[in-house]
């Protein structure tokens, strides 16, 4: 078993040891920094080229295409959707569309004009709501009382 000796002071580097471990350390942080200089000044340079300007005169057909394609989208839908609203205005699509409604209506008449609930059933909704009733109630006396 080993007993460690505390009266030893801790080691001290000399002070040319710590001289040359400044001035290696000074030379690490200078390379660090001149790569850092590398590195920002090719992503400045490549931010440049990505830049819409640049593209444009690099690629003025490509870009050209593009823009014209776009134009002619945005065109071609607003032609589609005026052809559309002009069609259904006309006389016989609103007939069209009436008589289509009037067909569901009557057709489905059932769904439309139910029969009365059955007595179990309105009793049902009377208690339920009249339990609800009485819960809002409470809430509101509750709150009006912490208000105070």
């Amino acid at each position: 078993m080993k007993v460690a000796d505390h009266g030893t002071e801790p080691h001290v580097d000399e002070p040319e040891d710590m001289e040359e471990r400044a001035d290696r350390q000074e030379h690490e942080i200078e390379g660090i920094r001149d790569n850092l200089g590398h590195l920002l000044s090719e992503l400045d340079r490549r931010r440049q080229r990505l830049a819409p300007r640049v593209l444009i005169r690099a690629h003025p057909v490509t870009a050209a295409g593009l823009g014209i394609a776009v134009v002619t989208a945005v065109g071609g839908g607003l032609v589609l959707h005026s052809r559309r609203v002009r069609r259904q205005s006309t006389l016989p699509a609103r007939l069209f569309r009436l008589e289509a409604l009037l067909k569901h209506t009557v057709g489905s008449r059932d769904r439309v004009a139910k029969a009365r609930p059955s007595a179990g059933g309105r009793i049902l909704v009377a208690v339920s709501t009249a339990i609800a009733v009485a819960a809002a109630r409470q809430l509101v006396k509750r709150y009006l009382a912490r208000s105070k």
